[in-house]
């Protein structure tokens, strides 16, 4: 018997957003059977599904069980790029930014 944990959708439609993935895709990534990704897309994930959700997504474990995704704030930086179509940035470089500014304190 496996033990298994309830996610809110918002919270997994969050997860997936970050990874610029829709939730049937990254469910298909977690599991295989059909019976189980429904149980996916409706929040009922196993434990070593949910401990990969959070190291995918490099968040807190706890940070699946809120009702609601939180509101995670990036530093406001200026643009001074020079192309029409500038990708927003990503999470690699706001990783890297925080590691920097820890490093300067």
């Amino acid at each position: 018997m496996s033990i298994e944990f309830q996610i809110s959708k918002p919270v997994l439609t969050w997860i997936a957003d970050m990874q610029a993935k829709d939730v049937s895709t990254l469910a298909q990534e977690f599991v295989s059977d059909e019976k189980k990704i429904e149980n996916f897309l409706n929040g009922l994930v196993t434990k070593t599904q949910a401990l990969k959700l959070a190291k995918l997504a490099k968040i807190p474990f706890g940070f699946l069980f809120l009702d609601k995704p939180p509101v995670i704030t990036r530093p406001t930086l200026p643009d001074f790029r020079n192309t029409l179509v500038a990708e927003p940035l990503s999470n690699d470089f706001y990783e890297v930014l925080e590691d920097i500014n820890n490093k300067i304190d």
